[in-house]
């Protein structure tokens, strides 16, 4: 539906953030761009459709395009559900670790921060100045790879909590068909616009970790909120998928500060979307419109008017007494 949109409303280029899950499991080594896909979950397979529309496009219409897809995410403002998040908050409260399995699924980590600038390097190194082409795939991704163990006992030492606070959980109902490894290579992006992760991984968790404990208001009020969702834990795996939901802030921040400097150019008619079933996110100029956080939203115009309702806007709006649209 958003591709769709943004093609009548002749959006200039068009931005898909997708998954390391679309490629499957990797045991040794790293997919590249041209490997095949062969998801092995719903989610996955869900998010291989998807980029098969957005390239679709490109072909079919003419529109430019372009896929980014990327491992998972941590910084500031990530879901309380998500992994780093969640193990730092039961850190601070004295409570185990839950790691699924035997710990030993491996992952690599990018800071939000590393991933919004390389979106905003396509927009405008790539798109802008012509570097890359309509149609183009992209791994945004680093080499910095923990297993899930390694993960929960370097945010333990962090936070000064012993390295046995740990509780393993049987995920075969949880997390079926859990692939054991996802990798990346990123070596396309760095020869086309010149972009590698900047921020390490040692310099990343400290800094996460001490902004979970500055934010402990925030993270408790953010578990709460989940606490009261009548959903089940199937549900939100599919719903949620992997960690990257802290790329909405930051995106938003980094693409004002542009903004803000004149830097922008042509950004206000890209529309740049990440698609995660629950957490759709859509930038439209300088504006991230978020189905979770903000709960309704009303769109006049897609690309050139969105608007943010709160409760109280949507009521007196008069949409109570069926004058509204939703």
């Amino acid at each position: 539906r958003l591709i769709e949109d943004a093609r009548k409303h002749k959006v200039k280029a068009f931005f898909q953030v997708s998954t390391d899950e679309v490629y499957g499991q990797i045991l040794e080594g790293a997919h590249h761009e041209g490997s095949p896909l062969c998801p092995r979950n719903p989610y996955a397979a869900s998010k291989a459709a998807a980029d098969a529309i957005v390239q679709s496009y490109a072909h079919t219409f003419g529109m430019f395009t372009c896929i980014t897809r990327t491992e998972n995410n941590y910084g500031p403002w990530q879901h309380s559900q998500k992994a780093m998040p969640r193990f730092i908050a039961c850190a601070l409260d004295d409570k185990p670790l839950p790691v699924y399995g035997d710990g030993l699924h491996v992952r690599q980590w990018l800071h939000v921060d590393d991933h919004c600038q390389a979106i905003i390097q396509l927009c405008v190194d790539g798109w802008q100045q012509r570097k890359v082409e309509s149609g183009e795939v992209f791994h945004v991704a680093g080499k910095q790879e923990l297993t899930n163990i390694e993960l929960a006992h370097r945010l333990l030492s962090l936070l000064g909590k012993p390295k046995d606070q740990i509780e393993f959980i049987d995920d075969h109902d949880i997390r079926p068909g859990h692939d054991r490894r996802y990798a990346l290579s990123c070596d396309k992006i760095a020869d086309a616009i010149g972009w590698r992760p900047a921020v390490g991984l040692d310099d990343g968790l400290s800094r996460s970790v001490e902004w979970y404990r500055s934010h402990g208001r925030w993270l408790r009020s953010s578990r709460r909120w989940q606490r009261t969702q009548q959903v089940t834990d199937a549900n939100q795996r599919n719903a949620t998928g992997c960690d990257r939901e802290p790329i909405s802030n930051q995106l938003r921040q980094m693409l004002q500060m542009r903004g803000n400097a004149g830097k922008c150019g042509q950004m206000r008619e890209v529309a740049l979307l990440t698609v995660t079933t629950v957490a759709d996110t859509m930038v439209v100029g300088q504006v991230i419109l978020d189905r979770r956080e903000t709960g309704r939203l009303i769109f006049d115009n897609l690309v050139t008017r969105p608007q943010r309702f709160t409760a109280d806007a949507w009521r007196s709006s008069g949409s109570r007494k069926g004058k509204g649209r939703s």
